[in-house]
């Protein structure tokens, strides 16, 4: 029996099959591995050993890409506690925790709890790296600065973007997939300006560049698709917009499935697209299976909820005032 010969032994099998199973999608068991080796560790080891530190950290991912954030994310603070520990304060491990637990908060939507934890391992990154270029230091600013516009520093998020931007040229190259989510990045931020013919620029450059290393199935291909029909309809060419935007929801719905988020997400431009066109026979079904899929899928995000219950609401009120007005005034209270 391996467990009663070599405690250890089995939690180091346990945590290698923890670091596997998640690259075969099988997050359950690697959940169930990572944490079995946990509770072996603490118990021989204790809670501040190293290995023990590695996997909670490899927990954590795993259940964050199971979409157990709630658990994730006591699992890093738990980590990041012990780090502080035993670890100095500018170690690159304490870098990598913070940076995720931030991830965790602002996908919780909390940009205001995850930017201190961003910046921090944005200062311990570069200050491990001095002053050469380096990916973990262009992801932590491609990070600090996605969290500064999501609280409206449009300026500061705008500033960081485009030095991630170019430090990832300067590691890559143009061509390189992580180039096209820089521009994205950076086109959010035109759009957020209502600059929405530079943001329509830079979402079609995006668009070339996915397509060029993902080919034209991929889910990227589709957000981009989206983005780009979302600015045409920003800008009035109706046309051009609702070709986009119905191709990338039929494009997304049937390559990630009809419960996937980002095909609420289409559903509801195309509802919202259908909507301002007055065609409200159109608009309300698919208004409200996004409402119902997005209410699930971002309980964080109150904005992606509102946005199709405002709509909703505007349809509603042709044919019941009040109803419709009510609808409005919640979906408002949300956005603010």
């Amino acid at each position: 029996d391996i467990r009663s010969e070599s405690p250890l032994v089995l939690a180091d099998v346990l945590i290698s099959r923890g670091y596997l199973l998640p690259k075969l999608d099988e997050l359950d068991g690697a959940i169930d591995a990572l944490t079995s080796s946990i509770e072996i560790r603490q118990s021989v080891s204790g809670s501040d050993h190293p290995q023990t530190l590695l996997a909670q950290h490899a927990l954590a991912e795993a259940l964050t890409r199971a979409g157990r954030r709630e658990e994730a994310e006591v699992t890093l603070r738990e980590l990041l506690e012990a780090q502080r520990r035993v670890l100095p304060a500018d170690h690159p491990q304490i870098a990598n925790a913070a940076g995720s637990l931030a991830n965790v908060l602002k996908y919780q939507g909390l940009p205001e709890e995850a930017l201190p934890l961003q910046q921090e391992a944005l200062e311990i990154l570069r200050n491990a790296h001095g002053d050469a270029d380096h990916p973990d230091v262009s992801t932590a600013l491609n990070n600090v600065g996605n969290l500064l516009a999501d609280l409206r520093d449009l300026d500061g998020a705008l500033a960081l973007l485009t030095d991630s931007l170019e430090m990832t040229r300067r590691l890559y190259g143009d061509d390189h997939p992580e180039i096209a989510t820089r521009f994205s990045n950076i086109a959010a931020i035109h759009a957020d300006r209502n600059d929405f013919s530079k943001a329509l620029a830079m979402y079609q450059q995006t668009l070339e560049k996915d397509i060029a290393a993902l080919g034209e199935d991929h889910q990227y291909v589709h957000q981009d698709r989206l983005a780009i029909g979302v600015m045409q309809r920003l800008l009035g060419e109706t046309d051009m917009a609702e070709k986009n935007i119905r191709q990338a929801f039929e494009d997304t719905r049937r390559v990630s499935g009809e419960a996937h988020p980002q095909t609420f997400n289409a559903m509801r431009e195309l509802g919202v697209l259908l909507q301002e066109q007055g065609r409200c026979n159109e608009a309300m079904p698919l208004l409200e299976s996004a409402h119902a899929g997005l209410e699930a899928a971002y309980p964080g995000k109150p904005w992606q909820v509102a946005v199709a219950s405002g709509y909703l609401g505007a349809c509603e009120a042709l044919t019941d005032a009040a109803s419709g007005e009510k609808r409005m005034r919640v979906a408002y209270e949300r956005l603010v």
